[in-house]
């Protein structure tokens, strides 16, 4: 009994360091299956993804800069987002966050029904308008 105990604690304690770090590991939980993530490299690219299967979109971004990234098309009929955020860069040796440094933005979004459809994100200052677009982010989709 004690050697159950000890291994479970030792077990915790090694596991401590990644607790609440969902953006290190991207697990489903409910599959216990990694999530599938798109990102920079696969800007104009087509993917097939699976009817209900969450997906993950995460892109560089620096809000200090003014710079955001904002949904532009995104069919309904096909996908909800479910939620979205930013992650700041992790801290510095010294523990500190780096101020004005960049991080991740990143959406959560399930497919509703099968079909063809595309996403377009586009980063720009609000004050500037989609006509100052900085970057854009396109993902053909086949739903299966």
């Amino acid at each position: 009994m004690k050697r159950k105990i000890l291994f479970l604690a030792g077990f915790v304690v090694l596991l401590m360091p990644l607790a609440g770090r969902a953006d290190i590991i991207k697990i489903d939980r409910s599959l216990n299956i990694p999530k599938v993530v798109f990102g920079e490299k696969d800007n104009n690219a087509s993917r097939v993804i699976l009817k209900g299967k969450v997906f993950r979109i995460e892109l560089p971004a620096n809000p200090t800069t003014g710079y955001e990234w904002n949904i532009e098309q995104l069919d309904q009929k096909y996908f909800y987002v479910i939620s979205s955020g930013f992650n700041p860069p992790p801290a510095d040796g010294t523990g500190e966050q780096m101020l004005g440094a960049g991080g991740i933005a990143w959406w959560e979004i399930k497919p509703s029904r099968r079909g063809s459809s595309t996403m377009k994100i586009l980063s720009f200052r609000a004050w500037e308008g989609k006509a100052k677009t900085d970057k854009t982010f396109l993902l053909n989709f086949k739903i299966k």
